[in-house]
């Protein structure tokens, strides 16, 4: 073709090198005359900057295709990973809010503190009725103990008893122990003596009775503590899975 008879003898005397250390190129153009080798040169320049700029442009174009349909690939994806989510919060039932893992923890721990000090109270308890039995086998003292030394009822007792033995002696120190003062007031003292052992025994009886009921408490307190640790567990495969899907829409 004639265009490119022409171009193959004007790149014969077009002569073109890169500049150093710049980001352009130098174009000479050899000719019989000046006014025709600048003409040609400039046709060149100009047609070599509208080349680079026609390469940008098809090259960002190129781009934008690709972000487009990368972005479209995206939005699938997200969609589905969305979708998945939604799903998965339907069929667990899990309502997404903040701290409720922890709070059941929390109470986890709390239980699990109770049933300690439960279980502290058991052995004291237990300590209290075992010297309780052996002081009341032995004959011992039992004022001392707990649940009697601090027995409001038993100490009004003994200070009647107090009181009715300084009344004995007066009567028997002035009458002898025939007379019927004596005799009604040793009645009065074996009814107190007998309430207060019946006091003492119902102390020992109330002693046991913590136990028991301290014990009740232990059995409810690892029913609460196996229920709640079977839903903290729950929680924890629920929210680790509902985690894989969140992860995955981010």
């Amino acid at each position: 073709a004639l265009d490119d008879f022409i171009a193959a003898k004007l790149i014969k005397n077009l002569f073109v090198s890169p500049i150093t250390m710049e980001s352009s190129i130098e174009i000479n153009y050899r000719a019989t005359d000046p006014d025709s080798a600048a003409t040609i040169a400039n046709a060149f320049a100009d047609a070599y900057m509208r080349t680079n700029e026609e390469i940008r442009a098809q090259n960002a174009r190129g781009t934008a295709v690709r972000l487009a349909e990368q972005a479209r690939t995206l939005q699938r994806e997200l969609s589905i990973a969305e979708k998945r989510l939604h799903d998965y919060q339907e069929r667990s039932g899990l309502v997404v809010a903040d701290g409720d893992l922890d709070s059941e923890m929390k109470q986890l721990d709390a239980l699990t503190k109770l049933s300690i000090d439960n279980g502290a109270a058991i052995k004291s308890a237990e300590a209290q009725v075992s010297a309780y039995k052996d002081a009341k086998a032995s004959g011992r003292a039992l004022e001392e103990l707990d649940g009697v030394a601090d027995n409001t009822l038993l100490r009004a007792l003994r200070q009647q008893i107090a009181q009715l033995n300084a009344d004995l002696a007066q009567v028997k120190g002035r009458y002898g122990t025939g007379h019927p003062d004596y005799t009604s007031g040793l009645a009065k003292k074996r009814a107190l003596e007998h309430e207060i052992s019946s006091e003492i025994d119902r102390v020992g009886g109330a002693l046991e009775g913590a136990v028991e009921a301290f014990k009740h408490k232990s059995a409810d307190l690892d029913n609460a503590i196996k229920e709640q640790k079977t839903k903290v567990l729950q929680l924890q495969s629920i929210w680790g899975e509902y985690s894989i899907y969140y992860n995955e829409v981010k």
